[in-house]
């Protein structure tokens, strides 16, 4: 066994005292052994130290913060970390048993590479609900942004890159692009993690829907301002997305916005008219086939 781990796997959390013990024993089940867990926890008020006090491995380590958000966590894991590659769990997802053996046997036989990752199993209500995509069947790829906690990446990369604190929603697809940048994504293909979709989580139309979809929409534009590759599309249908999220959440909860909002999504048609255009179709043929019972699609928008 090496002095330092082969892995480092970060897990932020906050207020996830029900939810934690489902990536701790994922990653005490890994058939990979040498690694080390990094919790932040991010100003939690409920039990989640004790939680994690239940756990006596000494491959895990628990600090705590005062609330600062994901993005601070994800950075103090980083600067903790003393892994050869560093990965990043969510506080309520799950590796499966290989999930550190596929990644690790890929780093041996592709050692030009510095970042990797698997695909992720889509989980809704506890019932498996799709795969994430692979584009091409194995080797290299820069396009699988979506899904960032099935990856592994260099500590080398991380000295000068790291979570961005203003976003709090698309965050990870923005840390993952920078590193896209310099850096070419091996691809694996096997699934080897869950991802358990919960709405209320998603940073969709809830109570907050006016500060979720701003940090969102200020997120996508700034990643808009630098980014150019091929997957500029996929961005552009999310920036597009989030406006008409925001007018859909004051349909709902703030009537007095609704003028404004048609104003701002007739600006974003403007600047992407194609791809406003085929997801406004796209929206009226998912939800025509949900409410009319007749088709039901596999994926939404």
């Amino acid at each position: 066994m090496q002095s330092n781990p082969f892995f480092s796997i970060i897990i932020p959390t906050y207020n996830r005292a029900d939810k934690l013990d489902i990536p701790i024993k994922s990653i005490l089940n890994q058939q990979f052994k040498n690694w080390e867990l990094i919790i932040i926890d991010d100003g939690s008020t409920d039990e989640t130290n004790a939680v994690v006090q239940n756990y006596s491995s000494h491959n895990i380590h628990y600090f705590y913060q005062h609330h600062q958000g994901r993005s601070t966590a994800r950075n103090a894991g980083i600067s903790k970390a003393k892994g050869t590659f560093i990965c990043f769990q969510d506080s309520d997802d799950e590796y499966l048993p290989n999930h550190l053996q596929t990644l690790y046997e890929a780093i041996l036989k592709n050692d030009t590479y510095k970042v990797f990752r698997t695909g992720m199993l889509i989980y809704e209500n506890g019932i498996p609900s799709k795969k994430s995509s692979i584009i091409g069947i194995k080797g290299g790829n820069t396009y699988p942004f979506e899904y960032f906690t099935t990856a592994a990446i260099h500590r080398n990369l991380l000295n000068d890159k790291s979570f961005p604190v203003t976003y709090y929603i698309n965050e990870d697809l923005y840390f993952l692009l920078k590193i896209g940048e310099i850096e070419p994504i091996y691809v694996i293909n096997i699934w080897t993690a869950i991802y358990h979709y919960n709405p209320s989580n998603s940073g969709g139309i809830g109570p907050n829907y006016v500060k979720n979809m701003m940090n969102n929409r200020a997120c996508l534009d700034d990643i808009l301002s630098w980014h150019h590759s091929d997957i500029r599309h996929f961005i552009i249908k999310k920036r597009c997305l989030t406006e008409l999220l925001l007018l859909a959440g004051h349909v709902k909860y703030n009537p007095k916005k609704i003028p404004r909002a048609i104003v701002n999504n007739i600006a974003i048609f403007c600047r992407f008219p194609m791809a406003y255009s085929y997801l406004c179709f796209r929206i009226i043929y998912v939800k025509w086939g949900e409410w009319s019972g007749l088709y039901r699609t596999r994926d939404r928008f």
